[in-house]
């Protein structure tokens, strides 16, 4: 995705193509490109994007950053955004560097059969 995005122009008929479209809105690989530069990230551990009823979430969390405490909110949002499940995980120390912490993995009851999302949200502790 980076190689598409860095050289040249919008798609000039090869695999190089831009984070933007030709009327400069924002692709989907930009929030990605964007999302990933974070200090802290948060993400599930699987690279699943449809889950199923038995499958289970995997929080994990990535940091570049310095040696700080974090909470991490994941929610279970219905299609109207309404929060179904939230799961906290609180006071998670990153020490200093490079470092993937891998927290513990649940799995949500949901009401219903139907589409969620999954929200990873990451409030840092001063």
């Amino acid at each position: 995705m980076v190689w598409c995005c860095l050289s040249e122009g919008a798609n000039n008929v090869t695999y190089k193509k831009p984070p933007i479209d030709f009327f400069g809105h924002a692709k989907l690989g930009f929030y990605g490109l964007r999302m990933g530069f974070q200090d802290i990230l948060a993400c599930n551990g699987n690279t699943d994007v449809v889950l199923g009823a038995d499958d289970q979430i995997h929080p994990v969390v990535l940091n570049v950053k310095g040696a700080t405490n974090i909470h991490l909110d994941v929610s279970i949002l219905s299609e109207d955004g309404r929060v179904i499940k939230n799961v906290a995980y609180r006071d998670v120390e990153l020490r200093d560097g490079l470092e993937q912490i891998v927290l513990s993995s649940f799995s949500p009851e949901l009401p219903e059969p139907g589409f969620y999302t999954i929200r990873f949200a990451v409030t840092a502790l001063a």
